[in-house]
């Protein structure tokens, strides 16, 4: 063989090697990649969010204090503050300290305020009262939304700490959480870790960057107009902040149904949290102490109720004729009790008529069957967003198993409402919403996690005089920034108004308005809240005292058009509507819709001129709506373009064929036009649809005495 074709034959590289060298470039390739982005001052995106929400390790709670001594101390991560409280604390344990870490969800945060006022807040004052020999260190790492799965983690991180004593209040978000992040509980640990572990990467932190649309992240969802009947109807109002973030980021009642399984699974689920967080504390040289969570059932509605899938049409019929016919103003109560009794022939687990049922014997002081059928709506609720009883009844298990410290939060608190006010059932006058308590309801739980400690020889036997307890409260309640409480309470009525919680929402919004009067934005959720509780003129006046101290808040014109626009003060609403067009921004989906309230009021108002040119503008951008076709059709025939008047209500039957508003009125045009023939056939088709449509059968009637005419 010749030396030339020895030099043109290819080397041959084995695939192992092959694999090597294509692994080492692509690590030389993204090591420079991140190098350069180093260098440009790119950070990584988990500096400010954490996209595991908790799930993995890979994200600690604490990190080190870079603004003491790294070393030494760790404070609350910057992507856990959406979350957690911010605290900080000595790595290693000084001399002479008891370490208490207060785990759990936002009733533990502090919610709707922060650590300040939480119990974890109440007891740092409260230990000292009790042994003012020691240093005591209370730390609050109650994370909003947190459920066991994810507190047992919170747990085993803080074990390495030096941990004397865990308090947990966990058991309110269990369904939320299972729900809510249904794809991560289905990848194994190290799948999460994996994914965790490039996420901290700047390279995925541009990628994520590039691609992320442009403008707000929190994106509203495109709004097609509405019908006349629709707009009755009112949808809800986009408020921005926190209830965006729950809109985005959480899942809503509509992803939950019935099923017992799924209940019983997650139950277990929780069972076995529990006993892990025990384990956790127990090897860590550490006491757990468990709170029972209670939770508002006088005064929160269930957030669903649901039929059984399996009920027949004829069934569901009855028990909706029987439901509605309970909920009737007028009926008296011992009328309503009996058809509510009726319906639970039909379905016994419809969650709200149990409420009602509740509300009816609480009237009537029948406090037992009260408190009975009050829990059994709770327990009931389809998306339970409390504690049931059945999950209250793990943890006391558990606690009495393992001679665990328990503080049966539920019992005790229901004993301080019987000594109060004479009945055992929970409410508006201990919680804040369904699950948060009041700040003196914290305080009150404080001292019972208090007298615990001491019943089980871990606290000094010193009672905490009441002179001390006044002192506290004053000095702790003086530490409250009226302004940030306005705020928090502003937040928390915007949470339960995005929940449907219209009646709760009111109270707090009231509240938010006591400390930041004339604030535009509780205002609105107030005037919303009335306006759906069919408070109407109080509605209208809260809208008038907003736009009259706000004129440029110009969220509030939509909303309040609409009311008007239900009202029939059509001039008024004219007004209103024409303000939200020039403000709105365009062509975004409130600004279509307000151009579409505003053409037809212009077409209550015999405008057609103005209707017909605002409502071809909504149909061009958002072609194939037969409401909006039907009112541009009327008003074309106001405006006497009689042929192009046909071709849009043809239009309109073509994309809604029973729509009988779109028949009668393409009829009384053909009628006009002497087309009597396609009259008759429009105003029969009408009345095969609806045979007892009035306007239908009076034309027709008409019509078939002209044609007889001929």
């Amino acid at each position: 063989m010749s030396e030339s074709s020895q030099l043109s034959r290819p080397i041959g590289i084995s695939l192992r090697k092959k694999l090597f060298f294509a692994t080492l470039v692509t690590f030389v390739f993204f090591g420079l990649v991140e190098g350069l982005l180093v260098l440009a001052g790119v950070g990584e995106s988990t500096k400010t969010s954490d996209p595991f929400v908790g799930f993995s390790n890979q994200y600690p709670l604490f990190v080190p204090d870079k603004s003491t001594d790294p070393e030494t101390h760790v404070h609350t991560a910057s992507g856990k503050l959406v979350w957690f409280n911010d605290q900080q604390f000595a790595r290693k344990k000084p001399k002479g300290v008891r370490r208490i870490f207060c785990v759990g969800g936002s009733t533990t945060f502090g919610r709707p305020y922060d650590d300040t006022t939480s119990f974890c807040g109440w007891l740092r004052e409260f230990l000292p009262v009790v042994d003012s020999d020691t240093q005591w260190e209370v730390i609050n790492a109650g994370g909003v939304s947190y459920a066991s799965y994810r507190v047992a983690a919170v747990i085993d991180e803080l074990s390495q700490y030096d941990p004397d004593l865990f308090i947990v209040y966990s058991g309110q978000n269990e369904f939320l959480e299972r729900r809510t992040y249904e794809d991560l509980f289905k990848q194994s640990s190290t799948q999460r870790n994996v994914t965790a572990a490039l996420g901290r990467t700047r390279t995925l932190s541009v990628l994520k960057q590039l691609v992320r649309p442009v403008g707000d992240e929190a994106t509203t969802p495109t709004a097609r107009p509405v019908d006349t009947s629709s707009a009755q109807k009112q949808p809800p109002i986009t408020l921005p902040g926190e209830v965006d973030e729950m809109l985005n980021h959480t899942v809503g009642p509509a992803d939950y149904h019935r099923d017992a399984k799924w209940h019983a699974d997650v139950l277990r689920h929780y069972q076995s949290n529990l006993k892990r967080m025990s384990a956790i504390a127990k090897n860590a040289n550490a006491k757990i102490l468990f709170v029972v969570p209670a939770s508002n059932e006088k005064d929160c509605s269930p957030f669903k109720s649901e039929l059984a899938p399996d009920l027949n049409d004829g069934d569901q019929r009855r028990f909706a004729d029987l439901l509605q016919a309970a909920s009737s103003p007028n009926v008296p109560d011992s009328e309503k009790l009996s058809r509510f009794k009726a319906t639970k022939e039909i379905d016994n687990q419809y969650a709200d008529v149990d409420f009602q049922i509740g509300q009816i014997h609480f009237t009537a002081e029948s406090f037992d069957e009260a408190r009975t059928a009050f829990q059994a709506a709770l327990d009931g609720d389809v998306c339970p967003l409390r504690s049931t009883s059945d999950f209250q009844a793990a943890l006391r298990q558990l606690s009495q198993q393992q001679d665990l410290m328990l503080v049966d939060f539920d019992a005790q608190l229901r004993q301080l409402c019987q000594t109060e006010y004479g009945h055992s059932i929970l409410g508006k006058e201990y919680f804040l919403d369904h699950v948060h308590p009041t700040i003196q309801v914290h305080q009150k739980l404080s001292l019972w996690i208090v007298e615990c400690l001491q019943q089980h020889k871990w606290l000094a036997q010193v009672p905490v005089p009441e002179s001390e307890v006044q002192r506290i409260n004053t000095a702790v309640l003086a530490k409250v920034d009226p302004v940030a409480q306005g705020v928090a309470l502003r937040n928390l009525a915007k949470v339960l108004h995005w929940a449907g919680k219209f009646s709760e929402a009111e109270p707090r919004a009231r509240d938010a308005l006591r400390l930041l009067p004339d604030d535009p934005e509780s205002l609105l959720v107030l005037a919303d809240c009335l306006h759906r509780t069919d408070q109407v003129n109080s509605a209208v006046a809260t809208y008038d005292q907003l736009l009259g101290t706000a004129p440029m808040y110009t969220r509030a014109y939509l909303p309040y058009g609409e009311l008007l626009f239900e009202l029939q003060a059509y001039e008024k609403a004219e007004d209103i509507f024409s303000v939200a067009v020039l403000t709105l921004p365009d062509e975004s989906s409130n600004h279509v819709r307000a151009q579409y309230f505003l053409g037809i009021t212009y077409l209550q108002l015999n405008d057609f001129k103005q209707a017909a040119a605002l409502l071809a503008n909504v149909d061009r951008l958002f072609p194939d709506d037969p409401g909006t076709r039907l009112f541009l059709a009327q008003s074309q025939a106001g405006l006497g373009h009689t042929a192009l008047a046909i071709q849009t209500y043809k239009s309109v039957l073509k994309l809604s064929p029973q729509d009988i508003d779109a028949l009668n009125g393409l009829g009384l045009l053909l009628l006009n036009d002497k087309q009597l023939g396609e009259a008759k056939e429009c105003f029969e088709s009408a009345l095969k649809i609806d045979p007892s449509n009035v306007p239908a059968k009076a034309n027709l009637e008409i019509v078939t005495q002209l044609i007889d005419k001929q």
